[in-house]
């Protein structure tokens, strides 16, 4: 068994090493506070979530624990003259490939949920799923070779609407009838990725 002074004293060792390489060693739990990670377990733990609405909607997005677990809650003020969305960004280094997404939302309001992931390639793959108003956890699975659209990030892309992996970034969002005026949450669970 290896003490807590031992571990402590490595972890000294190793950080000090890397120093001078302009470096640092983070490890354990503190990883997930401070960067963003591919693995889907830590994405709603990151602090790095970036609030991108569509112009004229208002809200906040940040990373929360309910019932021992990590959330992404996503608050929403919609007015008439406003987007038709509400959404988050969390740029990744890379997420390996996987064919589906799985996850639970609950949601103040009826709309779609709207999942983008971004491809190595710089073409976004959207889903958009239906999603009732519940106070209960909806399950929602995205099957990645069948997007509902996409569209290019930068110019020159060719969209060949499929994901080529790594992927980059993912958005997570909710869209509403335009018009709509509305205000509330949004929550999601931590992803699941199947390869």
């Amino acid at each position: 068994m290896i003490t807590p002074f031992i571990s402590m004293k490595t972890s000294m060792k190793n950080l000090l090493l890397c120093a001078g390489l302009g470096v640092s060693l983070f490890a354990g739990p503190l990883l997930a506070d401070t960067l963003p990670n591919s693995e889907a377990s830590l994405w709603f733990r990151s602090n790095y979530w970036a609030y991108t609405p569509a112009k004229g909607v208002d809200g906040t997005v940040e990373p929360v624990s309910i019932d021992g677990k990590s959330v992404l809650r996503l608050r929403y003020v919609f007015t008439p003259e406003g987007g038709r969305y509400s959404a988050a960004y969390l740029y990744l280094k890379s997420i390996d490939q996987f064919t589906e997404l799985r996850f639970r939302v609950k949601s103040d309001m009826a709309g779609n949920v709207l999942v983008r992931l971004f491809d190595a390639d710089g073409e976004a793959l959207q889903y958009v799923v239906p999603v009732k108003k519940s106070a209960e956890w909806t399950d929602i699975r995205i099957e990645v070779a069948r997007p509902t659209t996409t569209f290019a990030t930068k110019a020159g892309v060719i969209l060949n609407k499929k994901a080529d992996f790594p992927a980059t970034g993912v958005f997570f969002g909710l869209e509403v009838p335009k018009g709509t005026e509305a205000s509330g949450d949004i929550l999601y669970t931590e992803p699941e990725l199947v390869r």
